[in-house]
């Protein structure tokens, strides 16, 4: 079943876009809109001598991620979109039920949400990221991402999540295509979050 809050409008820079729950169907538009974004968040990063870097990580998303969302979504994962009048695939937002760690800490661990470029500056991120928060309830929100990244700059200086532990190795599909992509896990507190909704997401 649809949820309520998925299935309305959202408010972002004065625009409303609707945010409804993916299907199978949208999973091409996901992937293009993953690979859109991957090949702007990781342009800078260091490359190892003879690798490839994004092209081949280009390739690797392109190859291995239709089938996961295919699997994730038809198993209850998950994972939010806005879709244009003709039916493309905007951006995505993509984060976990809630869950609780070894302490009974409960969670939501947000994967991450992807805009294509020319949607970028429209208010459909911040609509995205409203959304996650909403339906994830009065919980702490963990991600991890790559350090130094432009997602590591908006977590940390627009969010205000805080770091928790030291660095991890690059994960391997980013190591095999030659990238420097150490992961910095972050959370975003329940009273941040409380915040940025109170605040509607203000200056974000």
């Amino acid at each position: 079943m649809r949820d309520e809050t998925a299935a309305r409008a959202t408010r972002g820079e004065g625009r409303r876009f609707l945010i409804e729950p993916a299907t199978v169907a949208d999973v091409p538009g996901i992937v293009e809109a993953l690979v859109d974004a991957v090949a702007v968040a990781y342009r800078d990063l260091k490359v190892e001598p003879g690798k490839e870097g994004v092209p081949a990580m280009i390739r690797d998303l392109t190859h291995r991620k239709p089938r996961e969302f295919e699997e994730l979504i038809a198993g209850g994962g998950r994972v939010f979109v806005h879709r244009t009048a003709d039916g493309r695939i905007a951006g995505f937002a993509q984060f976990s039920h809630v869950r609780t760690d070894a302490s009974a800490i409960p969670f939501t661990f947000f994967e991450g949400w992807h805009v294509l470029r020319e949607y970028r500056g429209t208010g459909l991120a911040k609509s995205l990221l409203r959304l996650v928060l909403l339906e994830s309830g009065d919980v702490e929100i963990r991600t991890m991402t790559t350090r130094d990244s432009p997602a590591w700059t908006v977590f940390k200086e627009k969010l205000g999540c805080v770091e928790t532990g030291g660095l991890t190795p690059t994960p391997a599909p980013l190591a095999m295509a030659g990238l420097d992509a150490r992961q910095q896990s972050l959370v975003l507190t329940r009273a941040k979050r409380r915040e940025l909704l109170d605040g509607w997401l203000a200056g974000f």
